[in-house]
């Protein structure tokens, strides 16, 4: 193999903080044969002035933690769940009219990876605001209030609890409190979810109410949704209660802290880290006091489980948290093994006090080591960069922490591509401009590349020319999808969210040229680390496409033996693989040199765990791989 070793990124300079808007087709639409725009960023919209940006980043997976316990002891005054809304009236201040409706549509809101809603009571019906369908240059202002005032005589402390879900953009969420219905106490909330950031799906929010309705004999609440063309908000589920002295939740648990202001993407949360680029975690999580008392030895407990039977726990300092305050809890960054598999992370918030709804202090993640991979996406297919049919480049920034090497780079192709359209990958450093490095081979659609909505198939193609690209510690390079002007449009994965200043695209638009931008969306692009995982996952490229050629692989799926019938251009050195989706290689046989012509061998999977694998063929330097599934 070749090696670009002159390329060497020392300016690591931001690139113009422009943003832009990507058109998008909604994940949940793509099964069906109707598939409409949808968009998700802001063209040239700037961050709002008031926001901020946060140092940490949340993670856009919500966390895995039950909605609904069966040991809540507080006391419930007051609750409505949208089955009547004749309980709310509605105040529209929006440019054009945006206003608040109740629907039981599950998939209403306007963003495929937070469809369906799910609230405890959605199918009753729940309270919806859809900024998004209102356009650019949309302003939205509007109110969602009770219709008759609570009487909460004789309760001396009180909380709003309500389930919710959104994906901000240039929005403020806002519980508006009244005891008299003039004048109103204003109490932000979702103040921890940042541009293109989404909630849980729900997100429980409980709001201290007491200084303005406790002992109060009428008492009405509004939500108020403010945004520049935002996304939406969804509420359901809304109840007033008298909270148990001690009942703390956990909030945005983490395992990476990335500071948007540095020129640093080390930090990021990864989903896949390659062997050679595991990296010290550095865990976190608020934990937010519900209840009347104050709570104290509180810590934050993480235990992490993965391959070859790893079991550890770790625990921050102890703090106190007085009622209704938040305290941000973080552990001594902690490495992982460099061993391929899954990991789960358990976040835990503990306590002095016997915690009234347990189940709210914990939350998990996962996260996954390959021997191939290295990967930002969370590896499930939200929606679909579909922009046009001029030249299109997208993709994601990766830190590299330690020594390696890119041999490949793939990408999740949507359903909605066109068959035959032409794509390739290619690496830029970053660097003013995103400076070209290299490209990987001429690609073509076809129908075993597409995607319909998991995200877990992805093509992947050589460096041109039989290069690959070594990178040192501290090297950042943009692995980034294009695709060529014509009449067919190769179309990409988006999965996730992705801070600013780390995933880039290159297109010109009507409203402006975009060369580069930075967006909020994580393309579904990643980056092949290891020759012999490339070798397993890399597709036949144009130009290699008649050397080698499976005929059959049968039967697929298999619950035992498999056929495989491939015939040879020439005569070639034989070697098959299967690896599994770590990257782990399962099979290897050497059959030396074959004649060319046709070819057929038998396999017994029999004793091979049921998954998902990449059975791959090479034939000197050509091959071919196949998705092989083992029931």
């Amino acid at each position: 193999m070749l090696h670009l070793a002159d390329i060497i990124v020392a300016n690591h300079s931001l690139i113009s903080p422009i943003m832009k808007k990507i058109y998008l087709f909604a994940a949940s639409l793509l099964v069906g044969s109707a598939a409409i725009a949808q968009s998700a960023n802001e063209i040239a919209q700037p961050l709002r002035g008031d926001a901020g940006i946060p140092v940490q980043m949340q993670d856009d997976r919500p966390a895995q933690k039950p909605i609904q316990t069966n040991n809540q002891r507080f006391t419930v005054i007051w609750e409505d769940d949208f089955s009547d809304e004749n309980n709310w009236t509605f105040n529209n201040n929006s440019s054009p009219p945006t206003d608040w409706f109740i629907t039981t549509d599950l998939n209403a809101p306007p963003f495929g990876a937070l469809t369906p809603i799910q609230t405890p009571t959605a199918e009753n019906g729940y309270a919806l605001v859809d900024g998004n369908s209102q356009g650019d240059g949309s302003e939205q202002d509007c109110n969602l209030r009770m219709a008759n005032p609570v009487d909460l005589s004789g309760h001396d402390f009180v909380n709003l609890r309500f389930y919710c879900v959104t994906r901000n953009w240039s929005s403020t969420y806002t519980v508006r409190v009244s005891n008299d219905g003039v004048n109103w106490t204003n109490f932000p909330v979702l103040e921890h979810i940042t541009t293109n950031v989404n909630t849980e799906n729900p997100e429980l929010v409980v709001v201290n109410i007491t200084d303005v309705a406790a002992n109060q004999e009428t008492v009405w609440v509004e939500f108020n949704f403010s945004a520049s063309w935002g996304w939406f908000w969804a509420v359901d589920d809304v109840s007033i209660v008298v909270p148990d002295n001690n009942d703390l939740t956990i909030q945005t648990p983490r395992y990476s802290i990335h500071d948007p202001q540095a020129d640093d993407w080390c930090n990021l949360p990864y989903t896949v880290y390659h062997v050679s680029q595991v990296r010290p975690l550095t865990f976190n999580a608020v934990a937010f006091n519900a209840g009347t008392e104050e709570q104290t030895g509180v810590t934050l407990e993480v235990n992490v489980t993965g391959p070859d039977g790893l079991d550890v726990t770790v625990s921050s300092a102890s703090t106190s948290v007085p009622a209704g305050e938040t305290a941000y809890l973080e552990l001594a960054p902690w490495t992982p093994p460099a061993v391929a598999g899954t990991y789960t992370i358990t976040y835990t918030i503990l306590q002095d006090q016997e915690d009234a709804n347990p189940d709210d202090n914990v939350a998990t993640r996962t996260f996954n080591v390959s021997y191939g991979e290295f990967a930002r996406d969370s590896q499930s297919l939200d929606a679909v960069a579909a922009l046009g049919f001029d030249d299109f480049w997208g993709g994601n920034g990766y830190c590299f922490d330690e020594p390696g090497e890119i041999w490949c780079i793939g990408a999740a192709i949507s359903s909605a591509s066109d068959m035959g359209a032409f794509f390739d990958f290619e690496i830029r450093a970053f660097g003013t401009g995103l400076d070209y490095v290299a490209n990987t081979d001429l690609l073509e659609v076809t129908a075993d590349m597409m995607n319909d909505g998991g995200g877990n198939n992805f093509t992947y193609a050589w460096l041109e020319g039989g290069i690959t690209v070594p990178v040192f510690p501290g090297d950042e390079y943009v692995a980034m999808f294009h695709t060529f002007a014509g009449n067919e449009q190769a179309t990409i994965g988006i999965s996730g969210q992705s801070p600013d200043f780390s995933t880039y695209l290159i297109a010109e638009f009507a409203e402006q040229s975009c060369d580069p931008c930075f967006t909020g969306s994580t393309y579904m692009v990643r980056i092949g680390m290891s020759e012999e995982w490339c070798d397993a996952n890399v597709v036949t490229s144009i130009d290699e496409i008649e050397r080698v050629t499976v005929e059959e692989l049968y039967p697929n799926p298999t619950v035992g033996f498999t056929t495989l019938e491939f015939s040879l251009l020439e005569t070639s050195n034989v070697q098959v693989f299967l690896f599994d989706n770590m990257g782990r290689i399962v099979m290897n046989k050497d059959y030396g040199v074959q004649p060319a012509g046709e070819h057929r061998f038998e396999y017994d999977f029999s004793n091979v765990a049921p998954g998902m694998y990449s059975f791959s063929i090479r034939a000197n330097n050509s091959y071919t791989t196949k998705k092989l599934v083992i029931k």
